[in-house]
């Protein structure tokens, strides 16, 4: 009970607020965006644009650490993580947006999921990750062993 009586109770205090009005609408409007997420892609046109961005900002932002520091061993540790984990984002935003040119199928999971010739186009991101990773564990494999 709130202190004028139970909510809802009947007259005004029956009706939502604005703000009550605006969180329904907007909790309904990300329902249908997640309930609709395969159905709604951004087009060819768009996938390629997005992929272009992915793959310059992962180049150039490389680029400039080995301008910088030289080999990705000298790298700061932030360096290395933040380039990670924008490669493993990226790959995984990737595989989520790219259904107007997923290409031929090369693995069948099950008859609507599988692996496709443009999925394949972020594996040098994910190889990309896996050096840094590797290069950052080499130092502390050799301390143990």
């Amino acid at each position: 009970m709130g202190p004028t009586g139970p909510p809802f109770s009947g007259g005004a205090a029956a009706r939502p607020t604005p703000g009550h009005r605006t969180l329904l609408s907007v909790s309904s409007f990300l329902g249908d965006l997640l309930s609709n997420a395969a159905a709604r892609g951004p087009s060819a046109r768009e996938c390629a644009a997005l992929f272009v961005l992915f793959a310059a900002t992962l180049v150039g932002w490389t680029s400039l650490a080995i301008a910088r520091w030289g080999l990705p061993q000298y790298w700061p540790v932030v360096q290395r993580l933040a380039l990670v984990l924008v490669s493993v984002g990226g790959s995984l935003s990737w595989w989520w947006v790219n259904a107007s040119v997923e290409g031929r199928p090369i693995v069948h999971v099950s008859y609507n999921h599988g692996l496709t010739t443009g999925d394949l186009l972020v594996a040098p991101a994910l190889l990309l990750a896996a050096l840094l990773i590797v290069i950052q564990a080499a130092p502390l494999v050799r301390r143990v062993a």
